[in-house]
């Protein structure tokens, strides 16, 4: 009995301590989760002339395919098989319209996300490596890539919502670019027609409007473009 007890008290010591870690993680202000009211600013003061890439989170996508299981977006349409080979196991991709800074659609777009090997829960990181194709006729091709965290959006939003079976509705902007450039911004990578040989910075920032249990988001997310280095003035 008296081992059975140390056991069981053992037990309960771990799993009170796992609970606390895990709230204490929850709540901790990790430094890169306020970086969208410092880089962003910065941001929008270095290139004030940046061109706006525009997709609506309930409307623009056209199908979204995920591995092994949808972290945050659903597949679409639904049915949509889920992606199964070794090299994308941990991935997303999606195919959305693109819109300009008039709401006008203009082009389309595709991402790919696959996991980013410096996530760690313990430094409050959920991060990937993104990779934008934007294709806009009559212009040319933008080739985009940054990593991104995803930390908050999870935590406090995801999770939440997810766990209680509510609803969320309200306003939160989001910068979702972490890097790679000391800056935190997105790098542009390449470019064809009027963005051939140049290069850039972007950023990718979401304003979440709306969050429902079955993973159907409302708002919209910008790629916002340097167009003084990606294109000519």
């Amino acid at each position: 009995m008296g081992v059975l007890l140390k056991g069981v008290t053992a037990l309960a010591g771990a799993l009170a301590g796992a609970v606390l870690v895990l709230a204490a993680l929850y709540a901790f202000p990790f430094r890169h989760v306020d970086r969208t009211e410092h880089v962003l600013p910065a941001f929008l003061a270095a290139v004030p002339d940046h061109e706006t890439y525009r997709l609506r989170l309930s409307g623009d996508l056209v199908s979204v395919s995920t591995s092994p299981t949808p972290a945050i977006f659903p597949n679409r349409p639904v049915g949509t098989q889920p992606l199964v080979e070794p090299n994308v196991s941990m991935g997303l991709a999606l195919i959305t319209h693109i819109r300009d800074a008039d709401n006008r659609i203009v082009g389309f777009a595709t991402e790919l996300e696959a996991a980013h090997e410096d996530s760690s829960f313990l430094r409050g990181r959920l991060m990937t490596h993104t990779t934008w194709t934007v294709v806009l006729p009559g212009r040319g091709v933008l080739f985009l890539y940054q990593t991104e965290d995803n930390w908050t959006l999870v935590t406090r939003f995801l999770l939440p919502s997810l766990l209680k079976g509510d609803p969320w509705h309200g306003r939160w902007l989001h910068l979702n670019t972490l890097g790679p450039s000391p800056q935190g911004y997105g790098e542009v990578i390449a470019g064809t027609g009027v963005f051939a040989g140049r290069n850039g910075r972007f950023v990718e920032v979401a304003e979440l409007r709306g969050f429902q249990p079955d993973a159907i988001f409302e708002g919209v997310m910008d790629l916002l473009v340097s167009r003084d280095h990606a294109e000519g003035k």
